[in-house]
């Protein structure tokens, strides 16, 4: 019903009307504040590192935090009020914009000054032990099972977490007790094997 307000063969003139003022934003002092912001964002980012935060920031309005639990770091960040972008065991990710207030950036500051963690659980990756061809195991019968029911299976068609979008096990290959480990670290429950 939401959806039939807009819906039509005609443009949508609200559509429109936004772009217009959006245009007129980004012509406007959008360049300035956004230079500001991006300055803001290097000087948090200085401060995080020399508080002892590993920070990966190749995207200027990106922060990537490198932690032992990026999801516990998000609910503590919560705590203060900072929403991340992303979050997931290994990183998190916070976007920030020209409408990010000076508070806004004190706030980030503040809550990864009080954050505490706990210690990263050491993972050992797989050794991979092929079983079929790539092509073999994709076009094989597949079945969808329990990531913990996996053990010596024959990955079919691979699981992964983004980032970093790396797969555990390529089809094809063995799942192995590590590659579980990896899994059940990863929150991965499914697994996709040869039947």
């Amino acid at each position: 019903a939401a959806m039939a307000i807009y819906g039509s063969t005609s443009p949508s003139y609200l559509t429109l009307c936004s772009l217009d003022l959006c245009n007129a934003y980004l012509a406007g002092d959008y360049p300035l504040a956004l230079r500001e912001t991006t300055q803001r964002i290097d000087a948090l980012c200085a401060q995080l590192r020399a508080n002892g935060w590993q920070l990966s920031h190749d995207e200027p309005l990106k922060v990537t935090i490198h932690c032992a639990d990026g999801l516990a770091l998000s609910d503590q960040l919560r705590a203060h009020k900072v929403e991340c972008e992303y979050a997931d065991p290994d990183d998190l990710v916070l976007m920030l914009t020209p409408q990010n207030s000076e508070a806004d950036f004190s706030r980030v500051l503040s809550a990864l000054t009080e954050a505490s963690l706990p210690s990263r659980p050491q993972l050992q990756l797989p050794v991979a032990k092929q079983a079929m061809t790539v092509r073999e195991a994709i076009f094989a019968p597949q079945e969808i099972i329990p990531a913990e029911e996996a053990l010596g299976r024959i990955c079919a068609a691979p699981t992964v977490a983004c980032p970093p979008a790396i797969p555990i096990v390529v089809s094809g290959e063995v799942i192995t007790k590590e590659a579980l480990d990896i899994f059940k670290y990863y929150g991965v429950k499914d697994v996709s094997v040869v039947k």
